[in-house]
């Protein structure tokens, strides 16, 4: 790690704070000064995802809005933003860009009191954030994910008996403006069997050996003895015996749908229903505990995982009556590589909802750090290393996700049911640019920012305001 003086000093102060603080070096460089604090949703926001290089961030909301930030400027500013409302959204939940950063997929649930079903669109970034693809994505709370830079994961569920039912996942062309109905946009790939009233959730894509490597993870929560996410499902693929769409199908879809109609008619005649074949789960990771979030390290070979325990030697005698949840969320670290646990425990943050009202609180991981969000208003962050606690972070809600910037671990982002974005720097990165603080807020820069929203354009119209506002607090719109 690169030492930077944090303080005007010589060296031999620096050695003597280290002597005291280990950690000093570490901590100039934790984004923990609050430079930037953003208002433009109007709801709670529910999710921060960066691209690749560090370049954006994008933001997901209750308010029913997804919204593209430009991180390169300071202050932070909005590029584009789209209501989802208008697609029959009930809110925007999740988003990750791309390899390439040139699409943003978003994840959304659909309107309905006890719905399940959500949607994934696919922005276009390089052409004004128009829409090039949109599919069905149930249950919601899989989110999908990105299987290469062309292709994604969505998932259908359809119940087979009392409490089980079968998750499909689905290969997806990222791009589905397709001249000829011979040309396959999408493709049934993988089918798993839920139990007890389980589902497949928060699929996660790795490949821990690195990108040229035949290896590719499907990695998810899932379940067996409740309906409550307390296990790890691990599928191992090759790269070369994944089925991707787009080879001229042998049916077009009117020819699908009247074989299936036949089938259907062919059952309530008395006839044979042919047996589902399942996929296999290679590796199981029980948790004894409910999963509220999943997240890889940058190089894809560690998984992090944010969960509440079980009381110990838990017996579940119902599946819908799973087992009370600790307050303290901790996140476990897995190696994809040994598909075994690192002896390395991050605790701190806590949440208080009950197990059947809990909801995603995402992990954030860099080279150095391990971040999270909670439900006591505040983010953590911990040295990744020595799992030591190096700063907590301020809101005035639960913060739903945190997440650093790829190109740069000294910059952070955090999200929260306050309605508020949260940009932080490190030290270091401050005193780079030249911005003093005091405490954890920076000093002489405008950090309270008002949009203007115009829910029927997408123009960016930002309008830094001349006073700072409390937290807590809304300007009127202009």
């Amino acid at each position: 790690m690169a030492i930077y003086a944090c303080i005007p000093g010589t060296f031999s102060l620096l050695f003597v704070l280290f002597v005291i603080d280990p950690f000093f070096v570490s901590r100039c460089e934790v984004p923990a000064i609050q430079v930037q604090l953003i208002r433009d949703h109007r709801d709670e926001v529910l999710h921060v995802s960066f691209s690749n290089d560090g370049s954006m961030f994008a933001t997901c909301s209750k308010d029913d809005f997804v919204k593209c930030w430009d991180a390169q400027a300071f202050p932070v500013r909005r590029r584009f933003q789209e209501n989802m409302k208008e697609h029959g959204w009930k809110y925007t939940q999740w988003s990750a860009f791309n390899s390439s950063n040139t699409l943003l997929l978003v994840s959304g649930v659909h309107f309905g009191p006890i719905s399940t079903s959500g949607e994934l669109f696919v922005f276009n970034l390089e052409d004004g954030f128009t829409v090039q693809c949109k599919v069905r994505n149930k249950p919601y709370d899989i989110f999908g994910s990105w299987l290469d830079d062309q292709h994604l994961f969505s998932g259908n569920l359809h119940w087979t008996g009392a409490m089980e039912s079968c998750c499909s996942l689905w290969i997806n062309t990222a791009s589905q403006h397709l001249e000829s109905e011979r040309v396959g946009v999408m493709r049934r790939a993988y089918k798993f069997q839920n139990v007890n009233g389980s589902s497949l959730r928060t699929l996660v894509v790795a490949r821990p050996y690195g990108p040229d490597d035949e290896t590719v993870l499907l990695v998810f929560s899932t379940g067996s003895l409740t309906f409550i996410p307390h296990q790890i499902g691990i599928k191992k693929l090759k790269q070369s015996e994944i089925p991707f769409p787009g080879a001229p199908a042998h049916r077009t879809l009117q020819e699908a749908l009247a074989e299936h109609e036949q089938q259907l008619l062919e059952a309530a005649a008395g006839g044979q229903v042919p047996d589902i074949q399942y996929d296999s789960i290679d590796h199981i990771l029980d948790l004894d505990a409910q999963i509220i979030g999943l997240s890889l390290s940058p190089d894809q070979r560690y998984l992090f995982a944010n969960c509440r325990r079980w009381p110990e030697n838990a017996v579940i005698a119902d599946p819908f009556q799973p087992p009370p949840i600790s307050s303290e969320i901790e996140i476990r670290c897995f190696d994809l590589q040994t598909m075994e646990q690192v002896p390395h425990t991050y605790r701190a943050h806590r949440a208080y909802t009950p197990s059947e009202e809990c909801f995603f609180i995402f992990v954030g991981v860099s080279e150095d750090y391990v971040a999270s969000g909670a439900e006591n208003s505040k983010g953590y962050i911990w040295d990744r290393k020595h799992n030591i606690t190096l700063s907590s972070l301020t809101h005035q809600s639960v913060v739903n996700c945190v997440a650093f910037n790829p190109a740069d671990q000294q910059q952070l982002v955090t999200v929260s049911d306050d309605y508020t974005i949260r940009v932080w720097f490190s030290r270091n990165r401050c005193r780079q640019m030249g911005l003093t603080y005091v405490g954890q807020k920076a000093c002489g820069v405008n950090k309270s920012v008002q949009c203007r929203m115009d829910r029927l354009e997408t123009k960016l119209e930002t309008d830094f305001l001349p006073f700072f506002l409390p937290d807590g607090a809304f300007a009127e719109e202009v």
